[in-house]
């Protein structure tokens, strides 16, 4: 199976703009010889996460695409513009006008599944007559 690592996330401010974060997400794919020969293809993702103590929360979809294994080493990077509140996994409240605010876990996650295509049929028009 291919190899994922040196996953990195960074967020940084988009200049001039406050409300407005560049998320960031770098790593690097490493297919097997097998998958190479084959020229076999992943569907691969790139999903933001929040880390709670339940159930960790989908933020949103970095990327989605397909990839097609090929020797040697991949590195990827894949950046996106999103406003500040798409980052805020734990929500803030107010309390007697007061605003609290609970500091934010997020991660990157990389996923790559084996694409395996489907077959298809489908019929024609139908044509009644004598033959």
């Amino acid at each position: 199976m291919a190899n994922i690592s040196n996953v990195k996330l960074d967020i940084s401010q988009v200049p001039g703009q406050p409300k407005q974060k560049k998320v960031t997400v770098s790593y690097q794919i490493r297919f097997n010889s097998a998958e190479e020969l084959a020229g076999s293809v992943f569907k691969e993702s790139v999903t933001i996460r929040g880390n709670d103590v339940g159930p960790d929360q989908h933020l949103f979809r970095l990327k989605s695409l397909f990839v097609k294994a090929q020797p040697g080493v991949l590195n990827r990077s894949f950046s996106k513009n999103v406003h500040r509140e798409k980052l805020d996994e734990d929500d803030d409240f107010g309390f007697f006008g007061v605003k609290i605010s609970f500091q934010d876990e997020v991660y990157a996650n990389v996923c790559l599944e084996p694409f395996n295509p489907q077959g298809d049929s489908s019929n024609s028009n139908e044509i009644v007559r004598f033959f």
